[in-house]
C-alpha cells in the first residue's frame, strides 16, 4: 500500500511540474470523454424513453395478447365475458380486456371526435399509465350513474379544461338512445406530441350505454391483455388457446402473440449501440493518448540522470516502472474525470434535445452512473497502456550509463 501511495504522490508532483506539456496532450482525451460517456448516457436515455413508449403502445414485456375471431355473432356477443372468466379462473393478476372504437362527445366547446379505448381497471399497470391528476378507476366506477372516464391531455387542451380538473367539463356522449353524462375523473399524458384527444372507459360503463345499440355493440372486436410472469407465458398462450377453442371454427380464429421476442431485438439493438459506441470512443481516446506517449518519452529523455541515481540507490526495475507508468494513469484519471463533469453538463441539457427528437420520458433518471464509470475506466485503461512504452524504456536505462549522459 505504501509503494502505490508513493507512487502516486510521485506522479502528482512529475504532472505538476509538467503540466503544461501533459495539460495540452490531454486536452483531446479530456474531451473524448466527454463525447464517449455524453453519447452513452443519453443512449441509456433514449432506451428508457423507447421502452416507455413501447410499454404504452403494445405493453409490458411479458405480456401475452390474446385475439379470439368468434365463428358467429352469438359467439362475439359472449367472448367478453369469457375473456373475464379465463382471466379469473386462471388467476391472472393484471389482465384487461382491450378494445377501440371512436365517437362524436358534446362538450361546452361544441362537438368533438375522439377515440375510445374500452379497457378493464388493469390497463394502467399493463400499460405503465401515468396519471398526471385526478386518479384511475377504482372498484365502484362502474356503479356510477354518470359513467367515470379518463382522458388525455389533447382532450383537455380541445375542451378548454384546466388541467387539474378545478373545472368539471361537460361531456356527453352522442348518439345513444339516453343522454349520458360522462365524469372526467383523472387525466393521462399524450403518447406523443401533437395527438388527438383519447378517452378510456371500462369495459363495463361502456356495455351499459351501448347495450340497446346494435352498431356500437357490434363494434367491440375485444382482445386480452394478460401481464404475466416470463416464465408462464408459454403455457398461458396454450392454455388460451384451448380455452377459447369452442368459440372459433378453426385453429386460426384464435391468436396469441407476447412482447418478449420485440422487447428482446430493442435490447439487442440497445446493447449493440452501446458496444459501438464504446468502440469508436476507446478508438478516439487511444488515438488521443498518442500524444501522451511522445511527452512521456521525452520527458523519460529528460529525467535520465534522476532514474540513473534512483537506480543506484537501490530502486528496483518494478518500482521505476511502476512510477513512470502511474504517471500516465493519475494524467489520463484527471482528464477523464474532467470529461465526466463535461458531459454531466451536456446531458443536463437533456430536456432539449428529448422535445426536439419528439420522445417524451416521464420519469427522467440522473445522470446513469454506468456511463460515468465507463468513462472513467476507459480513461484509465488507455493511461496504463500509455504508460506501458515510456516505462519500458525507462526500465532499460543502466546507472552507469546514466551517470555518463548526466555528466
Amino acid at each position: 500500500m505504501s509503494v502505490l501511495v508513493g507512487s502516486l504522490i510521485e506522479a502528482w508532483d512529475e504532472l505538476r511540474i509538467h503540466k503544461l506539456r501533459v495539460l495540452l496532450s490531454l486536452v483531446g482525451v479530456a474531451v473524448a470523454v466527454a463525447a464517449m460517456t455524453s453519447v452513452l448516457a443519453i443512449g441509456q436515455m433514449l432506451g428508457q424513453a423507447n421502452t416507455e413508449l413501447t410499454q404504452k403502445w403494445n405493453g409490458r414485456d411479458a405480456m401475452l395478447t390474446v385475439n379470439v375471431n368468434a365463428s358467429t355473432e352469438r359467439g362475439m356477443k359472449e367472448v367478453p365475458e369469457a375473456m373475464k372468466a379465463f382471466a379469473e379462473r386462471f388467476q391472472v393478476a393484471y389482465s384487461s380486456r382491450l378494445s377501440y372504437s371512436w365517437n362524436t362527445f358534446i362538450t361546452d366547446s361544441g362537438q368533438l371526435e375522439s377515440e375510445i379505448r374500452v379497457i378493464d381497471h388493469a390497463y394502467k399497470d399493463i400499460h405503465n399509465l401515468k396519471v398526471l391528476s385526478g386518479a384511475w378507476f377504482g372498484p365502484g366506477d362502474t356503479q356510477r350513474l354518470a359513467p367515470a372516464i379518463v382522458v388525455n391531455e389533447a382532450y383537455l387542451q380541445q375542451t378548454g379544461t384546466p388541467r387539474d380538473l378545478s373545472v368539471q367539463p361537460k361531456i356527453a356522449i352522442s348518439g345513444t338512445d339516453r343522454n349520458h353524462d360522462l365524469v372526467v375523473i383523472g387525466v393521462v399524458p399524450d403518447e406523443w406530441e401533437g395527438e388527438m384527444p383519447r378517452i378510456y372507459i371500462l369495459w363495463d360503463s361502456y356495455v351499459h350505454m351501448f347495450a340497446a345499440d346494435a352498431n356500437a355493440m357490434s363494434s367491440l372486436y375485444p382482445q386480452l391483455e394478460m401481464w404475466l410472469e416470463p416464465t408462464a407465458v408459454e403455457e398461458a398462450t396454450n392454455a388460451a388457446k384451448a380455452y377459447f377453442k369452442p368459440y372459433v371454427s378453426d385453429d386460426w380464429g384464435i391468436e396469441a402473440w407476447n412482447n418478449q421476442d420485440m422487447m428482446g431485438e430493442q435490447d439487442n439493438f440497445m446493447d449493440t449501440f452501446q458496444t459501438i459506441v464504446l468502440g469508436i470512443g476507446t478508438l478516439i481516446l487511444a488515438i488521443g493518448a498518442l500524444s501522451l506517449v511522445n511527452i512521456s518519452l521525452v520527458t523519460v529523455q529528460q529525467r535520465i540522470r534522476e532514474i540513473g541515481i534512483r537506480r543506484a540507490f537501490g530502486a528496483t526495475t518494478g518500482r521505476v516502472f511502476f512510477s513512470i507508468m502511474m504517471e500516465s494513469v493519475v494524467a489520463t484519471f484527471l482528464a477523464g474525470f474532467i470529461g465526466v463533469l463535461l458531459a454531466v453538463i451536456v446531458v443536463g441539457q437533456f430536456p432539449i434535445v428529448e422535445k426536439l427528437m419528439g420522445m417524451p420520458i416521464e420519469n427522467p433518471p440522473p445522470f446513469p452512473t454506468g456511463a460515468a464509470v465507463t468513462g472513467l475506466v476507459v480513461a484509465t485503461i488507455i493511461g496504463a497502456l500509455a504508460g506501458l512504452i515510456p516505462g519500458l524504456v525507462a526500465t532499460r536505462i543502466k546507472p552507469i550509463e546514466a551517470m555518463r549522459a548526466a555528466g
